[in-house]
C-alpha cells in the first residue's frame, strides 16, 4: 500500500529493533528520524536500515544492531557526563538527548556528517549523531565524544545562538572533554604551532559564525578554539569563564560580555593570547635548536 511503512519490531526488555523503509509515520520509536529530516535534508531520501532503540532516563539511543555494546556504553555514560557538565557550568541540561550511533559511513553522511567528522550535534533538535567506528582506536573515545556533544546541547539550551560564537562553543566543548573535537585531530597541537610560527592564525572574528571547510583549516580552527578558551581559564580561572557565560546567557553580545566579565575586550584578550602563543612556541624552537 503506497505510503505505508513496513515495520519489524522485536521487544527485548528496553531494546527494540525497527526497519523504516522509504516513508516514515509519526510513532514513538521513529520520532528521531522525523526530527532529523527537516534539519538534515533527508526527507526525500529513500532508505531502508534496521536499527535498535534503547530508552533510558537520560537518553534515547538509536543504534545499529551490531552495535548493541556501544549503545549500552552510551546508556551508562550519559548520566555520568551530564552530571559532570551540569556541575561545571552550574546549569541543568534541558531536555533528553536522542543519540544515533551510526556504524556505516554512508548512513552517517546521509544524516549530515562528513568523512572528517566523528560526531555532530543538532542542538535545536536535542540530537547527537556519532560515527562510532572512528572512536574504537581512541582510549575513552566514546565517552569523551558523548561529553563533547552533550556540552553543545547544554550550552545552546541556555545561551542564545546569536550570542554564542562558534569558536567559544567548540572551545568549551573541547575543554570539558579533554581536548576531544567533533573531528579526529592528530597529532595534537601540531597545526596550531605551525600556524603561530608562520603567522597564519585564523582571526577569531572569522570563526564567529562557522568554521572553514578545508580540512587543514578546519582542524586549525578547532585547535585555536580550544587554546583560546584554555587561555581564558588559565588567566581568569573558572569563575571568570562562568561570568562570561552568564552574560552571554543573559543575551549580552560577545564584545560587551567580555568587557563586563573579564575587564577587557575580546580583541585585547585575543592579542594577549597570540603573544603568549608566540612566546611559548619561540621558546620551544630555541630549546630545540640548542
Amino acid at each position: 500500500m503506497p505510503g505505508r511503512i513496513r515495520e519489524q519490531m522485536e521487544t527485548m526488555g528496553k531494546h527494540r529493533t525497527f526497519r523504516p523503509c522509504a516513508w516514515i509515520r509519526t510513532s514513538g520509536v521513529l520520532r528521531v528520524v522525523l526530527a532529523l529530516m527537516p534539519v538534515l535534508a533527508i526527507a526525500h531520501t529513500a532508505f531502508c536500515l534496521e536499527m535498535g532503540v534503547l530508552r533510558t532516563p537520560s537518553a534515547v539511543i538509536y543504534y545499529d544492531p551490531r552495535a548493541g555494546g556501544a549503545a549500552d556504553e552510551v546508556a551508562r555514560y550519559c548520566p555520568e557526563v551530564t552530571r559532570e557538565l551540569e556541575n561545571f557550568f552550574g546549569w541543568p541540561l534541558r531536555g533528553k538527548p536522542s543519540v544515533v550511533l551510526a556504524r556505516d559511513l554512508e548512513f552517517f553522511e546521509r544524516l549530515g556528517g562528513t568523512p572528517l567528522m566523528a560526531a555532530f550535534a543538532v542542538p535545536q533538535r536535542r540530537l547527537i549523531v556519532i560515527h562510532y567506528p572512528k572512536l574504537l582506536r581512541r582510549s575513552g573515545g566514546l565517552r569523551l565524544t558523548l561529553k563533547h556533544e552533550i556540552c553543545h546541547l547544554l550550552l545552546h539550551g541556555w545561551i542564545p545562538k546569536a550570542t554564542l560564537p562558534r569558536w567559544l562553543d567548540e572551545g568549551l566543548c573541547q575543554m570539558v572533554s579533554e581536548g576531544t573535537a567533533d573531528m579526529i585531530l592528530d597529532p595534537k597541537g601540531a597545526r596550531l604551532d605551525s600556524a603561530v610560527l608562520a603567522g597564519r592564525l585564523i582571526p577569531l572574528a572569522a570563526l564567529r559564525s562557522g568554521f572553514p571547510a578545508r580540512p587543514e583549516l578546519l582542524a586549525l580552527a578547532y585547535e585555536e578554539s580550544a587554546s583560546f578558551v584554555t587561555y581564558i581559564v588559565e588567566r581568569w580561572e573558572r569563575e571568570g569563564l562562568l561570568r562570561l557565560l552568564g552574560r552571554l546567557r543573559d543575551g549580552v553580545g560577545c564584545s560587551q560580555a567580555f568587557a563586563e566579565s573579564l575587564g577587557a575586550s575580546v580583541e585585547t584578550v585575543e592579542a594577549d593570547w597570540r603573544d603568549a602563543l608566540e612566546g611559548r612556541v619561540t621558546w620551544f624552537v630555541y630549546l630545540g635548536y640548542y
